[in-house]
């Protein structure tokens, strides 16, 4: 006989796979298991005394800053719009009527309508929480500030005895307490003073997600898993201050959320081509020494060495870092009055320096052994220049994204932007050998599934994805879901 805790997590998950594709992407009520046969799985490991490993274990999630207030689900804690013009109530909009009580912070105009104006010394808003939906392994937090002053310690939101958000000296950080350890992380992100930003922190089954605007940052805690759900009423819920600091600026858009709102990073498998791709090699084949193109007549690439392996979607070329590469001649391209986008799916051998794509006076991207990305493209500037640091995990699989628009360089990585510098000139792909996994007797230890070169802002969070639709679940708009 399962016990309650694990017949209530069936129960949901039966009841939310009605509701989402098979990759995950549409977060609703307690959306927390996937697929009938991930649902299957359970049962047996649960019968059995296994443990059960919800979906966010298994998958890597991408989220966006949206351009308008978040929709109210079924499971937020509190959700506040602060549209109120004057009075000491913010009324909360979820479901539980968390309505805080306002002390000294006053209202002004907000990123969407009306926010509350902190003075950084003695203002507070606090209620008792309600909450429907208790805590378990799941929980976003989101809101915009825009701060007068980060000196010192500046709270953003407190539920006691579960989490503090906060800067420290403009580096967005958070108290994460499981019930046992109070774990404190570090986003390294900084802050500006005087403009709006958007704020996000999800823990997802021991993942955690900083958001600051487009720039995120993601890391693991070694959090106890709750064996019983971790009620949030009672807990006093603390808006710009933790007790003895106070947050200092404007506020707007506060949601506390006993869930995650998320879309997974990668599409299904899918051999076909715009109009607008140069080169794009799917790795479909398995088998032989040739990838070929998805393009009619397009470039094919050539195996010296390297093995066919599992990849992310489907089949990889798995490359040694000893003698293993591809090469191939391409066409000349030229992309004068276009944008440039690169697109790589890759897995890591080691933690060690990685030619990705090399190509005299053309398209290059590697990763050094610290984690440094570089992208020196043909008649750009800031050649060298690292773009972005990536802690390479070897067990992961990353979608790597160069975007190149004439005035900036950015990489993204699994959907999310981690940095950018500025650059200018028209990029140029020569008709010269371009190598994957090696740059002269240099070779990358690396499995690689999927190369896209692509004339345009190939937007590295578009995804065909069952039942998702962009804008609603805080993401991106509908624009932002094609290529330009």
């Amino acid at each position: 006989m399962l016990d309650a805790t694990v017949m209530s997590d069936l129960r949901r998950a039966v009841r939310d796979a009605r509701n989402r594709g098979s990759f995950g992407a549409r977060v609703v009520t307690d959306d927390v298991f996937s697929t009938a046969g991930e649902i299957a799985d359970i049962a047996t490991r649960a019968a059995t005394g296994g443990e059960i490993i919800p979906v966010g274990q298994l998958h890597t999630w991408s989220i966006m800053e949206p351009d308008a207030p978040l929709v109210t689900g079924m499971t937020p804690i509190a959700h506040y719009h602060f549209d109120e013009t004057t009075g000491s109530a913010a009324a909360d909009c979820s479901l539980n009527d968390n309505d805080l009580t306002v002390s000294g912070a006053t209202w002004a105009e907000g990123k969407f309508g009306n926010c509350l104006s902190f003075d950084g010394s003695d203002d507070v808003a606090t209620v008792t929480a309600v909450s429907q939906e208790p805590l378990r392994n799941y929980l976003y937090v989101s809101c915009w500030v825009n701060p007068s002053s980060l000196t010192g310690t500046r709270p953003i939101v407190k539920l006691a005895d579960r989490f503090v958000l906060y800067f420290d000296t403009g580096v967005l950080k958070a108290d994460f307490i499981d019930g046992e350890t109070t774990y404190t992380v570090n986003s390294t992100m900084i802050a500006p003073t005087g403009s709006w930003v958007f704020v996000t922190f999800q823990y997802i089954d021991g993942q955690i997600l900083f958001g600051l605007d487009d720039l995120v940052y993601r890391g693991t805690i070694a959090a106890v898993r709750y064996a019983e759900e971790y009620p949030a009423s009672g807990k006093a819920l603390t808006v710009g201050s933790d007790g003895s600091d106070f947050f200092a600026g404007l506020l707007d858009e506060l949601l506390v959320d006993a869930n995650v709102r998320v879309m997974d990073d990668w599409p299904a498998a899918n051999p076909l081509t715009s109009i607008n791709d140069v080169i794009y090699w799917p790795f479909m084949e398995g088998t032989g020494n040739s990838v070929f193109d998805g393009k009619l007549l397009g470039t094919t690439l050539t195996l010296s060495g390297g093995t066919w392996t599992d990849g992310r979607i489907r089949h990889g070329v798995s490359f040694d870092g000893v003698s293993d590469y591809a090469d191939c001649t391409p066409v000349a391209e030229s992309f004068s009055g276009v944008t440039l986008s690169i697109q790589v799916g890759i897995k890591f051998g080691a933690v060690a320096a990685c030619p990705i794509i090399t190509q005299d006076g053309g398209l290059n991207l590697a990763i050094d052994g610290s984690g440094n990305i570089t992208a020196a493209l043909g008649g750009v500037s800031s050649p060298a220049s690292t773009l972005g640091n990536l802690t390479v995990d070897t067990d992961d699989w990353y979608n790597l994204t160069l975007v190149y628009d004439g005035s900036w360089k950015e990489i993204w990585v699994n959907g999310q932007k981690i940095g950018q510098v500025s650059a200018t000139g028209t990029a140029t792909m020569p008709a010269e050998t371009l190598y994957l996994a090696r740059d002269g007797e240099t070779y990358g230890n690396c499995i690689i599934d999927k190369v896209r070169i692509y004339r345009g802002r190939l937007m590295p969070y578009r995804r065909t994805v069952p039942l998702f639709m962009a804008g609603l679940h805080g993401f991106a708009p509908d624009q932002d879901w094609v290529t330009a």
